[in-house]
C-alpha cells in the first residue's frame, strides 16, 4: 500500500522593481503639486493683504461716522435743552 506520491512544485518569483517612467511620473506629479501649493499660498497671501487694507479702511470709516453721530447727538441735545428753556419762558 505504499504508493509513491510525486509532488511538483513551481517557484513563483515576483519582481519588485519599479520602472523608471513610473518613478519619474510620481516625482513630476509631486513637483507639480508643490509648485501649485506655492503659487496658491502667494495668491492667498495677497488676498489677505488686500482684505486687511479693506478692513482698516472700513474701521476708519466707522470711527469717523461714530464721531459724527456723537457730535450730532451732542448738538441735538443742546438744541433740545435750548428749546425746553424757551418753552418754559413762554
Amino acid at each position: 500500500m505504499s504508493d509513491q506520491q510525486t509532488t511538483t512544485s513551481t517557484r513563483v518569483t515576483i519582481d519588485y522593481s519599479v520602472p523608471l517612467w513610473g518613478v519619474l511620473s510620481v516625482l513630476g506629479c509631486g513637483a507639480l503639486i508643490l509648485v501649485g501649493m506655492y503659487f496658491n499660498g502667494l495668491q492667498t497671501q495677497e488676498a489677505v493683504k488686500e482684505l486687511q487694507i479693506l478692513v482698516k479702511s472700513g474701521n476708519n470709516s466707522v470711527n469717523l461716522l461714530d464721531r459724527e453721530v456723537t457730535l450730532l447727538k451732542f448738538r441735538v441735545d443742546g438744541h433740545d435743552s435750548s428749546i425746553k428753556v424757551l418753552e418754559q419762558r413762554k
